[in-house]
């Protein structure tokens, strides 16, 4: 294409034009000329042009036999044997890469030129006197709440129902043939890679923007003083629309609550849970499938992935972190209890309310334990064997051998340490305190305790006895010394 054709000419159905492409304004005549000669700009035109003429002829007779007859001329000149093709010359002249890249050329020019005006507007509207802004505010605020959005949303609405009553699967079934093309058509191969080219770049943004920002500190504190703000609008708000809801009497707001929850479909719910179940069910069996025997392979990847991150943590930082944050939890619950105790009426309805508390996880532990007791006794008996021989007593047994062997690691490396954390408790235990309270509940409860001991301290006290008879094995130098206490506590001679 030469500089002296317009780019509709390579295109058919769409009429030749000339001109020329000196210069910028020129450049952007022969876009608008190619653009004004497709077929569906000059219907519109041909549509619209009159419209217009008659709005401007109002009731004159003159202005309307003129606009009549400019219409008409205005059809006839616009209009092309080739229009009954209904050719699609818009989009033939969208396909032309000469007419796009001398489009988008203009792109930027159209976004400065609406930028600059936005800001000259902006600017003109902020230098109005704040009379004049109010009013011009209340005009545009008033077009905008008249309510149009609503009836038009309203109109989408029945029209909508309308038409799923007519046909339940209306938008899947329309929408099918073309969603099915748009992912045949997608290559999320390369969406994947665009996302993973993308990556430094982002990551080069944000760190430009923050470095940018941090050149202007008072401006990050402003920034930042936006959260605390942005919180007391959001609790004010809640605040009012949930004294709105208070102000519905507790029936009707059981009512609605009963309401949403009766609406809720279980079936789908546990549907729902069944497939997620599936899922990670097919997960591990995948991960035991694709590891060795007895070693899945989820852990093992977890194992490698929690251990490289671990790698690159501080642990000094780590745990200061840890230990900062639980003595935030520390001051926090401080403070609660500080408010608390400067609000006798708060502590005083914590202690009514507190055991409410416990009573329900009570209820609710001995409700789960009458469900048991309901059964019969060889479907108890058989789950309980099966729950008990589903532990791992080994392993159970072995951590109470690690704690015990660390112990005795501890006591013949450092035996003083033992010692002194023992005498520091006992130091700083209330000896007498404790003793008053052994004797208050062996003497002042004796007699209610006395049934309960009864039933178990004479099986007990067999229970040693048999314990202590001499047997040869590796510890009946230590029964035998037990057996010579015994026997001199039961032999000793009252003074």
């Amino acid at each position: 294409m030469n500089n002296t054709q317009s780019l509709s000419s390579a295109l058919p159905g769409i009429q030749k034009i000339t001109h020329s492409r000196n210069g910028g304004g020129d450049d952007l005549n022969a876009l608008l000329h190619d653009l004004l000669a497709t077929r569906e700009v000059r219907r519109l035109l041909i549509t619209l042009v009159p419209e217009f003429l008659n709005v401007w002829a109002g009731g004159s007779f003159w202005k309307q036999t003129i606009s009549k007859l400019a219409g008409h001329v205005l059809g006839r000149q616009l209009s092309r044997p080739e229009d009954a093709l209904e050719n699609q010359e818009i989009r033939q002249l969208l396909e032309s890469r000469e007419f796009v890249q001398s489009l988008a050329g203009h792109i930027p020019d159209w976004l400065a030129l609406i930028k600059d005006a936005a800001a000259a507007f902006g600017r003109t509207l902020s230098d109005l006197p704040a009379e004049k802004q109010k009013a011009l505010l209340e005009k545009l605020m008033g077009e905008i709440n008249q309510g149009h959005s609503g009836d038009l949303l309203t109109s989408l609405a029945r029209m909508v129902n309308q038409v799923h009553r007519a046909d339940p699967l209306f938008f899947a079934r329309v929408l099918a043939p073309g969603f099915q093309k748009w992912v045949e058509a997608v290559d999320f191969g390369e969406l994947k890679e665009a996302l993973e080219n993308a990556g430094p770049d982002i990551r080069a943004l944000v760190t430009m923007a923050n470095e940018t920002i941090w050149e202007y500190p008072s401006k990050v504190v402003l920034l930042l003083s936006l959260l605390p703000s942005l919180v007391n609008v959001i609790s004010a708000a809640g605040q009012i629309s949930l004294a709105r809801l208070n102000e519905v009497p507790p029936d009707m707001l059981a009512d609605i609550v009963l309401a949403f929850i009766k609406e809720i479909d279980a079936k789908a719910l546990a549907r729902l849970g069944d497939e997620l179940s599936e899922v990670i069910r097919k997960i591990h069996t995948g991960s035991a499938l694709l590891g060795e025997p007895g070693a899945p392979q989820m852990p093992k990847v977890f194992n490698e992935t929690i251990g490289r991150m671990m790698g690159e943590l501080d642990p000094a930082l780590f745990w200061k972190a840890r230990i900062a944050l639980a003595e935030l939890q520390s001051v926090g619950e401080q403070a609660l209890a500080a408010a608390a105790q400067g609000r006798p009426e708060f502590r005083r309805e914590g202690s009514l309310r507190s055991p409410e508390l416990m009573n329900i996880r009570l209820r609710n532990r001995l409700h789960k334990l009458s469900l048991w007791e309901n059964l019969e006794d060889e479907e108890l008996a058989n789950a309980l064997a099966r729950q008990l021989s589903g532990y791992d007593a080994q392993a159970a047994a072995e951590v109470c051998n690690q704690w015990m062997r660390l112990a005795l690691r501890l006591y013949y490396r450092k035996p003083g340490v033992c010692a002194e954390f023992l005498r520091q408790f006992l130091g700083a235990l209330d000896v007498d305190a404790l003793a008053k309270t052994t004797r208050g509940v062996f003497t002042g409860m004796g007699a209610d305790l006395r049934p309960a001991a009864r039933s178990v301290v004479p099986d007990l006290v067999t229970f040693v006895c048999n314990t202590l008879q001499p047997l040869d094995d590796e510890h009946e130098d230590r029964a035998a010394r037990a057996r010579e206490a015994v026997r001199a506590l039961l032999t000793v001679e009252e003074v």
